[in-house]
């Protein structure tokens, strides 16, 4: 999904947030890169509840985006299963897409998404 998209869907999820960052950090001239891996379940815990989380595989999918400063890569993750440093989320997602088929990848693209990101909106509100 191009970050345009991403912009004008106004949901995401850590792919394509990564996408859009991505894109914010080149045009301001900022060296990075995509790197892709998977998170176990109890990483996630309290950001997928329910129903969600009964349909997620016990590893999902994730990424997030390292830049570059002085010469070294800065990454902020934890990791299960690392897949390497992309130039391009394109290439990653079609080196290995997404985790979920059949009902669960309906379910998630359809319904479940769009309440992670009503969740994340009711996080971020909060006044700490």
């Amino acid at each position: 999904m191009p970050a345009s998209s991403v912009l004008a869907d106004g949901i995401s999820k850590c792919n394509t947030k990564s996408t859009l960052l991505m894109a914010m950090q080149r045009a301001a001239g900022i060296p990075c890169r995509f790197h892709g891996f998977t998170i176990d379940k109890p990483l996630r815990k309290g950001a997928i509840t329910g129903l969600a989380d009964w349909l997620a595989p016990q590893r999902t999918i994730h990424s997030w985006v390292e830049v570059s400063l002085e010469g070294r890569w800065i990454a902020l993750e934890g990791i299960a299963d690392d897949f390497g440093v992309f130039d391009s989320p394109d290439v990653f997602c079609a080196r290995h897409g997404s985790n979920l088929s059949g009902i669960k990848r309906w379910l998630y693209e359809r319904v479940i998404r769009h309440a992670m990101n009503r969740k994340v909106v009711r996080i971020r509100a909060l006044k700490w």
